[in-house]
């Protein structure tokens, strides 16, 4: 719901971040960017799999991909 997620991303300062285990194209990140795109102070940071993907466990690829918890809440405190 477009106006559900523009309405919370403002009560919550305008930022929203988006985390994904692929790629970006057709992701959770792309949809929400769009939903909110012509929404003055609405800003969204996407983490997502940047690289081609490889083979290994779970937790080293999340990191290795930038994409997680300690990479998430690094994004978060950082999105200025």
């Amino acid at each position: 719901d477009q106006a559900l997620l523009i309405s919370e991303a403002k009560r919550v300062g305008g930022k929203v971040v988006t985390v994904e285990d692929h790629y970006q194209a057709g992701g959770l990140g792309e949809a929400v960017s769009s939903a909110v795109a012509d929404e003055a102070g609405v800003r969204v940071r996407s983490l997502f799999v940047k690289d081609i993907p490889r083979s290994g466990g779970p937790d080293e690829l999340l990191d290795m991909f930038g994409i997680s918890a300690p990479h998430i809440v690094k994004a978060v405190k950082n999105f200025a």
